[in-house]
C-alpha cells in the first residue's frame, strides 16, 4: 500500500509540488473513500452482511509441497516425472506405478501420440473433467468457486491457453482449484484452445485476445484477469491470485531458472492484469506465430501505457514447471518487437479476429474452443 502511494507521487508532477501535509490528507481522504466504497459494496443486505474475505497470511503455513498435495489426487507418479524439480533420472514412463492406475495410465500412454494428434477436449474420451481425484462439491459447472462466507474482493477469471499438453491440464486444473479455495479466491478457470493443426506454429496473442473477450461475455462482473501457463505449479500461497492497483507478475522464481528472474523485463508465464488496464494496454499483439516474443511485446505494452509492473518476492512467488518438449521459434520476433511502440496502436484486442468453434461448462473448467485464422 505504501508502495503504492509513493509511485502515485512520483508519476504525479502536481501531486509532487503539493506541501507534504495537504498531499498526505489529500491522498488518504481519496483512498478512504474506496474503501468505504469497497465495503459498502460487500454487503448483500442489511439483514445478512456478507465481510470481505481477509487472509492472515502470516499465520498459514504458505510452502505447498507440491508433489505431496498431486499425490493426494492421485497424480504423483505423473508429476514426478514431469516436474524439473524432482525428476527421476532415467525414469521409463511406461513402468511408472500410480495410485490411479487404469486414468492416470490412459495419460501416460497418450504422451507419446502429442506429435501426432491434434487433442480438441470435445473430441476425447480421456475424463480429463472427472472430480474423482478429490472432492469438489461446491464447484458450480465450468470451474466457478466462491466462499460462502465472505465475499472476495475480486472476481477472478484463469486463462489457461491449451494446446497438445493434456497430462499438463490435468494436473493444473486440479491443482489450482485447491490452491485458489485455500486463498479465499471467487475464481473461474478458463481453458482456451485454438483450432489451429499441429503443423502450424501457435499464436498465443491472438488466443489471450480472444479469451479476454470471451470471459467478459461469460460474466461482464469480473474484473481481474490471470493469465496462467498450462505448465506452471505455484508452491506458495501467500502468493495471491488476485488484482492489485497494477499488473502484477506472480511467476518470479521458477525451478526451471533455478527459482531466479531470467531477464527484468519478463511478464510471461503467470500475469495477473485488471480487466480495465488490460483494455488501455489493448492486449497481445496477434501477429506472432510460433514461440518466442509475445510475451516480451506485451510487456512494452504494459510500459507504454504508463503501468508499472509489480512482481512479489522470490521466496514466495516460486513455481516449478511441468516439462515439455520445445516449440517452433518465431524468427520473425525481434523485428515485430522493435515495432511495438506504434504497433501497439492497431494491432491487439482492439483487431482481435476470431469465431467461436464451441463453449462448453465442464465440471473443473470453461472450455473455449476458438478459431483465430492461420498465418
Amino acid at each position: 500500500y505504501a508502495e503504492d502511494l509513493i509511485y502515485k507521487i512520483d508519476k504525479n508532477p502536481i501531486l509532487k509540488n503539493k506541501s507534504d501535509s495537504y498531499l498526505i490528507n489529500e491522498i488518504l481522504e481519496n483512498e478512504l473513500n474506496q474503501i468505504k466504497n469497497s465495503i459498502n459494496s460487500a454487503f448483500v443486505s442489511i439483514n445478512s452482511p456478507i465481510e470481505l474475505c481477509n487472509i492472515d497470511l502470516n499465520s498459514i503455513n504458505g510452502t505447498i509441497d507440491v508433489e505431496d498435495v498431486i499425490d493426494q489426487f492421485g497424480l504423483s507418479g505423473l508429476v514426478e516425472f514431469y516436474t524439473n524439480a524432482s525428476m527421476k533420472l532415467n525414469l521409463d514412463i511406461k513402468n511408472l506405478n500410480y495410485s490411479q492406475p487404469k486414468e492416470i495410465d490412459k495419460i501416460a500412454e497418450f504422451y507419446e501420440l502429442w506429435n501426432s494428434t491434434n487433442i480438441n477436449l470435445l473430441n476425447t474420451s480421456l475424463p480429463i473433467n472427472s472430480t474423482d481425484l478429490i472432492d469438489y462439491q461446491n464447484i458450480e459447472q465450468g470451474g466457478h468457486w466462491k466462499p460462502k462466507q465472505c465475499k472476495s474482493r475480486f472476481k477472478v477469471a484463469i486463462i489457461i491457453p491449451f494446446r497438445d499438453r493434456l497430462p499438463h491440464l490435468k494436473v493444473i486444473t486440479n491443482y489450482l482449484h485447491m490452491f485458489l479455495q485455500r486463498q479465499m479466491l471467487d475464481y473461474r478457470i478458463f481453458v482456451v484452445e485454438p483450432t489451429i493443426p499441429l503443423n502450424i506454429s501457435f499464436n498465443k496473442g491472438r488466443v489471450m485476445n480472444s479469451a479476454y473477450l470471451e470471459v467478459l461475455k461469460v460474466d461482464p462482473k469480473i474484473d481481474c484477469i490471470i493469465f496462467h501457463d498450462v505448465d506452471l505449479l505455484p508452491e506458495d500461497l501467500r502468493n495471491v491470485y488476485s488484482c492489485s492497483m497494477r499488473p502484477r507478475h506472480l511467476s518470479v522464481a521458477i525451478d526451471k531458472f533455478e527459482y531466479t528472474l531470467p531477464y527484468q523485463n519478463l511478464v510471461g508465464g503467470v500475469l495477473s492484469i485488471r480487466t480495465e488496464q488490460y483494455r488501455l494496454t489493448n492486449g497481445y499483439s496477434n501477429l506472432y506465430w510460433g514461440w518466442g516474443g509475445e510475451d516480451d511485446d506485451f510487456g512494452q505494452r504494459i510500459k507504454h501505457a504508463n503501468l508499472h509492473v509489480q512482481r512479489p518476492p522470490a521466496s514466495v512467488a516460486r513455481y516449478k514447471m511441468i516439462k515439455h518438449r520445445p516449440q517452433n521459434m518465431n524468427k520473425n520476433r525481434y523485428k515485430l518487437l522493435k515495432k511495438t511502440k506504434f504497433s501497439r496502436f492497431f494491432d491487439g484486442v482492439h483487431t482481435v479476429k476470431y469465431s467461436v468453434v464451441s463453449n462448453q461448462k465442464f465440471n473443473l473448467f470453461t472450455y473455449i474452443l476458438i478459431d483465430v485464422g492461420l498465418p
